[in-house]
Parts: structure tokens; sequence; C-alpha cells
């Protein structure tokens, strides 16, 4: 299982036919085997990336002076934009991507994401530019759903 790439995320295929992943990658099974077969039927659960399960939220500076930074998955605002309405925070250049909806997660974002990525040439680099223990404020499917059976309960 070693040669599992990283940035893969457990999910479970909920589509209403069945589909067939993409040719020239290597898909993995829930236990992290290989995947045998491209097709998937609902209900297959599978290793994919965490992009396209959780979705993931970008920052481009509105002046185009700084690189882009992937600010992390999910709906994530940096700590200094906290507070900022969803019109603030688009004006001063977040954009935020879904995740796939014919998955669903299977467990939540994990905490070690990297919290900020600056993406050059529309490629992630692997710079952290956020500081070690700086607060996240993440709003993902998965999390958004937990906090509200933890309300109901």
């Amino acid at each position: 299982m070693s040669d599992i790439p990283k940035g893969l995320a457990p999910a479970r295929y909920i589509g209403g036919h069945a589909v067939e992943l993409g040719p020239g990658q290597r898909y993995y099974n829930i236990d992290g085997t290989p995947r045998r077969s491209r097709m998937l039927e609902h209900g297959d659960e599978l290793l994919m990336r965490d992009e396209d399960v959780h979705g993931k939220t970008l920052w481009h500076d509105p002046h185009y002076s700084l690189p882009s930074i992937k600010v992390g998955l999910g709906r994530v605002v940096m700590p200094q934009h906290a507070g900022l309405s969803n019109e603030e925070l688009a004006l001063i250049g977040y954009e935020w991507h879904m995740g796939r909806s014919d998955v669903e997660a299977l467990e939540p974002i994990a905490d070690t994401a990297p919290a900020h990525e600056v993406l050059a040439d529309s490629a992630v680099a692997s710079q952290v530019v956020a500081p070690d223990g700086e607060a996240r404020i993440i709003e993902s499917p998965v999390e958004t759903a937990k906090a509200a059976e933890s309300e109901n309960s």
C-alpha cells in the first residue's frame, strides 16, 4: 500500500448508472488494493482524488501581483478573512469548487491536509505558505452533515 499516491480520499459512488473511470490512471479500492476494473457501479467504494470528493477553495489575487493559492479542501476561508460575506470573499478573489455530485465522502476532510498551497502555472506546488497551527474554517458537506446530526441529537 506504500505506492498509493497522497491526495486520495475514501468515497462511495452514488450515481444513478454505471460509469467508466478515465484511462491512464491507477485507481484503488477502499482497502488500498489496485482496482481491476475501471467501471463504477452504484454503491462502489474507492479512493478518489480528495478534490473530487470534498471540493476545493482557491484564492486569486484580484490585482494579479501574487500567485494563486489553493487554500484547502472543501470550503475554506483564511483566518484573516473570517466573518466576511460570500460576496465580499468573491470580490477579494475566493473561488470555490464543489466535489463531484455523484460521490459521497466516507470520511471528513483530514486535519493533516495542507492549509495553503501556492499554485504555480496551474500545478499545485508543495510549499505551505501558512504557519503551522493557524486556525482554519472548514465547511465541507461531510462536516456540515455531522454538525447538523450533532445539533439534532
